[in-house]
C-alpha cells in the first residue's frame, strides 16, 4: 500500500471519495495494491482526509449514557433472569436455585464508579407487596409514591379535624367516639407506613 498527497492542477483529474469535491487544493491518493492501482486506488481530498484521521478508531464507541454519567444508577440482578435461565442446562438450574434460592430477584443499584448503592427486593406480604431496600454506605432518600399512603394521610387530617370539631359536640361520648376514630386511622396510617417503609 502507497499513500501520496497530491496538489491539484489543471491538468489533474481527481475527485474526492468523500465528498466529490474535484476543486480541492490538495488530494491524498492511497493505493492498496501497487500491481493492481487502477482498481484499488482512492482520492480524498485533504480536509476529508484530516477529519477522518481525527475521527474515533474504535467501532465501539458509544454516546454516553445516564449510567456512564452517573445520572442513574445502573441495575444489576444477582441471579439470571428467567429467560436467561431457561436457557442453562437441567443441572446449571437446579445448582442456582438450590444454592441461591434467597438471591433471586435481589438488584443491586451502581453508580458511574461501580459502587452499590442499594440492593432492592420485593416479597408478597398479605394482600400485597413488601419493597425491600438495603442501604449500601452512601445516603439514600426514599421517594415514595403509594395510593394507599395519600388516601390514609387524607383521612387521618380529616379525622383530627373531626377531633378538634368534636370540642363543640353536644356529649361527651360524641367526644370520645371522635377522638377514638381519629385515633383509628393515625393507627392505620402508621401501621401502612412502617409496613411500607420496613
Amino acid at each position: 500500500m502507497t499513500t501520496t498527497t497530491v496538489t491539484r492542477t489543471e491538468d489533474t483529474d481527481l475527485t474526492c471519495a468523500e465528498c466529490g469535491t474535484t476543486t480541492a487544493s490538495a488530494y491524498v491518493v492511497t493505493v492498496l495494491d501497487d500491481t493492481a492501482a487502477d482498481k484499488t486506488r482512492t482520492e480524498v481530498c485533504t480536509d476529508c482526509h484530516a477529519a477522518l484521521a481525527a475521527a474515533p478508531q474504535n467501532p465501539t464507541e458509544r454516546p454516553l449514557t445516564p449510567y456512564d454519567t452517573g445520572a442513574r444508577a445502573e441495575p444489576s440482578t444477582w441471579t439470571p433472569s428467567a429467560s436467561h435461565l431457561a436457557c442453562m442446562p437441567a443441572d446449571d438450574q437446579a445448582r442456582i436455585v438450590a444454592n441461591c434460592a434467597d438471591d433471586f430477584g435481589k438488584v443491586d443499584f451502581d453508580d458511574d464508579e461501580s459502587h452499590t448503592i442499594a440492593t432492592v427486593w420485593a416479597t408478597p406480604h398479605g394482600d400485597g407487596w413488601t419493597l425491600h431496600v438495603q442501604q449500601h454506605g452512601q445516603p439514600l432518600t426514599l421517594d415514595a409514591h403509594t395510593d394507599q399512603l395519600d388516601a390514609l394521610a387524607a383521612e387521618a387530617r380529616t379525622a383530627l379535624a373531626d377531633v378538634e370539631a368534636s370540642t363543640e359536640a353536644d356529649s361527651f361520648e360524641d367526644v370520645i367516639a371522635a377522638r377514638d376514630a381519629a385515633a383509628g386511622v393515625v393507627q392505620r396510617f402508621l401501621d401502612t407506613l412502617r409496613t411500607n417503609t420496613a
